[in-house]
């Protein structure tokens, strides 16, 4: 899974139009987000098929039920159907054009190029393509170009950014959802459906990020992300310090799901995938998709340790915090990437 999502709006960004490359990674984490919604509306109809389970059973219940010793199995199995489907349709997907003429290939790149925008569009890409690779560069990744200018700094703006989603606290709420649910006061069963709910919440909102990304661009979108945010876990820690609990909570972090799935959740790869120089795109990406999934880790990990030291309170207080900071460093670091072909952004950030 995360060799796909790295390679995925590597590959939609390298044969997309300039002016519609936001929308088509935005695509991509909105099936993201619509598997993983799927997933949620399975589970919670699978946890319904056992219905010897109370409402407020302990752990020790659960353990030894039909759920607990069979339910999660039928989840973790139904994932094989969307995993086959993968792999067949995977065949059918064409080759990158960029990848081709960097590997030698310009016969198939233009073929590839001309289904796309046709033999116009095509030569002019090929073009464009070929000004931005040395001829002794072609084929192979020249590692010693990712300590060149402007390198560094777009990997440390790739890095920082794959940390500031995972750190945003998002994960929390959707890993973790199922404490942070049973301590606004809900039941076994009101916490499965709030959790596809927030699955819900998340796939409609990624459709706001659609018809925005190419219009309004991608820092401004972020900026709107992480202020919001930050303003939201400030309330949502207040709520728990004076223990406001129910509806309050599930609207405060529904909202704050709405402004992370259509800003941080998918612009982080819109933007990994335009900033990087075409001949070192791929392993540049792949630094900032290792960031994100150490992020996921150190977050995940260190949530259970930091909630029973701090409280939930100062825990999501922390969260803001840190959206705050990233709002900071977009303001004056990001640069602005929408309606501006790869290798016109690769020429202006150097």
């Amino acid at each position: 899974m995360g060799i796909a999502l790295n390679l995925s709006p590597l590959y939609i960004a390298e044969i997309s139009p300039p002016e519609k490359r936001g929308m088509f990674v935005t695509i991509n984490q909105l099936l993201v987000m619509i598997g993983v919604l799927l997933a949620q509306l399975i589970n919670w109809q699978i946890s319904l098929l056992d219905t010897v389970l109370s409402d407020n059973a302990s752990f020790e219940m659960i353990a030894t039920s039909w759920s607990g010793q069979f339910g999660w199995r039928w989840m973790f199995g139904a994932e094989i159907i969307p995993a086959l489907l993968f792999f067949v349709l995977i065949f059918f997907v064409p080759e990158s054009a960029r990848w081709l003429v960097k590997n030698k290939e310009k016969e198939k790149a233009q073929k590839v190029l001309e289904r796309i925008g046709g033999k116009e569009y095509a030569a002019i890409s090929i073009a464009e393509i070929q000004s931005t690779l040395e001829s002794d560069d072609l084929g192979k990744v020249n590692f010693r170009d990712l300590i060149r200018k402007p390198v560094p700094k777009l990997i440390g703006i790739g890095v920082f950014l794959a940390f500031l989603q995972q750190w945003s606290g998002l994960n929390v709420v959707i890993y973790y959802a199922a404490d942070i649910f049973q301590a606004a006061g809900y039941n076994l069963k009101q916490m499965m459906l709030n959790i596809v709910v927030i699955g819900g919440v998340m796939v409609l909102s990624v459709f706001i990020t659609i018809f925005t990304v190419d219009r309004f661009g991608r820092k401004k979108l972020l900026l709107i992300g992480t202020g919001a945010m930050a303003i939201l876990y400030a309330l949502i820690g207040y709520s728990f310090k004076v223990d406001q609990n129910g509806w309050v909570i599930v609207l405060l972090v529904l909202t704050n799901v709405m402004f992370y799935s259509f800003t941080l959740a998918p612009l982080l790869w819109v933007v990994l995938s335009e900033i990087f120089p075409n001949r070192i795109r791929g392993a540049a990406i792949s630094i900032g998709a290792l960031a994100h999934w150490i992020g996921n880790f150190t977050l995940t990990y260190s949530f259970p340790t930091i909630k029973s030291s701090l409280g939930w309170a100062v825990n999501f207080w922390l969260y803001g915090l840190i959206c705050f900071v990233g709002f900071i460093v977009i303001y004056f670091i990001l640069p602005e990437t929408k309606g501006k072909s790869l290798e016109a952004l690769e020429k202006e950030l150097s």
